[in-house]
């Protein structure tokens, strides 16, 4: 009892690594306090002496909720020690564990896994897992909820399927996240491709007309001019050329909007 009412896990776990045959009282206090141990130092962004703490918790695996949180919080850590192998083995140890239903942080491991999966650019297993984590998604986790429908746009664009990262886009739009502006142009993106030119117009002048302050305005007005010299229309193009010069003086498009404007105008 005066273990597990301590708050200095660092000495409380010294003082129990040194008893030989701990009786089962002991275990249960050494599992919970290696477990706390390895919490401190994940706050304190320590993630591989967390990671060896959580190890020390699992020698006794008396206590099944913190056996699996040992495993999910193994999964964080790898996580942001980019070693995205051993942080998807983690987290797919937990959900297979007896109990981790039950837990408020399971649905979430889909999500976790689905990023996972995206940082190794392994589009397919990262669909499969975020679509699994907004099919059980509450409303009160709609932040997450639209960044995975994000998420799940940006793998369907890559594998070339246009019209379903557009139904994910407007998804995410429709929630208006931090993201819109992100999520317009890239359905911008993916409308031209698939030859739907006025509509990509429409979204592009929503994005601009929306987010004023938007770091894909550039890109946004770049795009709007190309649209309209592709639907024979350069005098509209032309103010949006004009604009990058004027109004996004140091833009990585400067090059390009000068060499437009030379078309528009010939």
């Amino acid at each position: 009892d005066i273990y597990l009412r301590t708050k200095n896990y660092k000495n409380a776990l010294s003082s129990l690594e040194g008893i030989k045959n701990p009786n089962g009282n002991l275990k249960i206090a050494y599992q919970k306090i290696a477990f706390s141990r390895g919490i401190e130092l994940f706050n304190d962004r320590k993630y591989a002496e967390s990671i060896a703490h959580f190890e020390k918790s699992l020698t006794y695996p008396v206590e099944k909720t913190n056996e699996l949180l040992c495993y999910y919080w193994k999964g964080e850590a790898w996580y942001r020690m980019n070693l995205m192998d051993n942080a998807i083995a983690d987290f797919q140890q937990f959900l297979f564990l007896p109990g981790a239903f039950n837990l408020e942080v399971f649905n979430g491991v889909y999500y976790n896994l689905g990023y996972c999966y995206f940082d190794k650019k392994d589009y397919q297993n990262s669909l499969t897992w975020f679509r699994k984590f907004t099919r059980n998604t509450p409303p009160s986790d709609g932040v997450r909820k639209s960044d995975a429908w994000v998420r799940i746009a940006d793998c369907f664009f890559v594998q070339k399927d246009f019209q379903n990262a557009i139904d994910y886009y407007d998804s995410a739009i429709t929630i208006r996240t931090m993201d819109s502006d992100y999520s317009l142009f890239q359905k911008s993106l993916a409308l031209g491709v698939i030859g739907h030119k006025n509509e990509k117009v429409q979204t592009l002048l929503a994005l601009i007309g929306q987010y004023k302050g938007s770091a894909y305005s550039d890109d946004a007005k770049y795009e709007l001019g190309l649209s309209y010299m592709d639907l024979g229309e350069p005098a509209n193009a032309m103010p949006w050329f004009d604009s990058i010069l004027l109004v996004h003086g140091n833009s990585s498009f400067d090059e390009e909007a000068h060499e437009a404007q030379a078309h528009a105008m010939a």
